[in-house]
């Protein structure tokens, strides 16, 4: 309450100001508006419309710090899971790339040893073909044909 009463007596040295500062006319009619807001917080009611102003004044001035410090949160949160996903990725591709080699040396060893058994086949019919009288005139039979298309 003292506050209130200091401000009184300021606004009512103002008319002094007046008479002393050339062009305080205009400084009078927002005196008066001050004046009479000082008047009003000094009741009761004003006093508690205070208190609710001051009470939403805060709320809203809590509001927007959690907001940004909500959204702060928000952004290392993102970017936290931004990284465990990329490491996710590079493990997933990482396993990939394990599993396709395995596939491909598997798949080159098998080739390896239809390859081996084939050429044992192709020697083991020179041979056979090396064996057989020079003198006649075709060395392969329809059987040698068959044969031939079966490898």
């Amino acid at each position: 309450m003292a506050i209130f009463a200091a401000i009184r007596a300021w606004l009512a040295a103002r008319w002094v100001l007046l008479t002393i500062i050339p062009g305080a006319g205009l400084l009078a009619g927002a005196g008066n508006v001050l004046a009479s807001i000082v008047t009003f917080f000094s009741t009761k009611l004003g006093q508690v419309v205070l208190l609710i102003l001051v009470g939403f004044a805060l709320f809203v001035a809590g509001n927007i710090h959690g907001g940004r410090a909500a959204k702060a949160n928000c952004a290392v949160q993102i970017k936290r899971m931004i990284a465990d996903a990329k490491a996710a990725q590079e493990a997933r591709d990482k396993a990939a790339q394990e599993a396709a080699a395995k596939d491909v040396a598997a798949a080159m060893a098998e080739l390896k040893n239809l390859n081996e058994a084939l050429e044992r086949a192709v020697k083991q019919y020179e041979d056979e073909l090396a064996k057989r009288p020079a003198d006649a005139a075709c060395r392969l039979t329809p059987d040698d044909v068959k044969r031939l298309r079966k490898l």
